[in-house]
């Protein structure tokens, strides 16, 4: 599995726009399990602009309960949307290193965006 690690762009809400260029990553034929990896400190969300075929983000849960993990979340993305996910708690998302992981099952045009409310 590979990653693309990106920093995320500091924002507050006065800032969120479509206009902000906050291009980040572009997942142009990733292909299937691959995905990136961020900072989180549980004010982050994704964007997800999806160019051709429709995609799953699936963002990887770290926590168990009584043992047991925890279901990793999935969204669709269809075929010419964008898609916002987020934020993302730590407690449930973080990996040790204080990363979140989000894996998409194909894109072969698309761009996904980091954002942090301040």
């Amino acid at each position: 599995m590979a990653y693309d690690t990106v920093v995320p762009t500091e924002i507050d809400r006065d800032d969120v726009s479509a206009a902000t260029d906050t291009t980040l990553v572009g997942l142009d034929g990733v292909g299937a399990g691959n995905g990136i990896t961020f900072a989180n400190d549980g004010r982050m969300f994704i964007e997800v602009e999806n160019g051709a075929t429709q995609t799953i983000a699936t963002v990887v849960t770290q926590l168990t309960v009584d043992g047991q993990a925890v279901a990793d979340p999935t969204f669709t993305v269809p075929l010419n949307e964008d898609h916002l996910f987020g934020p993302f708690p730590p407690s449930v998302y973080n990996t040790a290193a204080g990363m979140v992981e989000v894996h998409f099952s194909d894109i072969t045009d698309g761009t996904v965006s980091v954002w942090r409310l301040s």
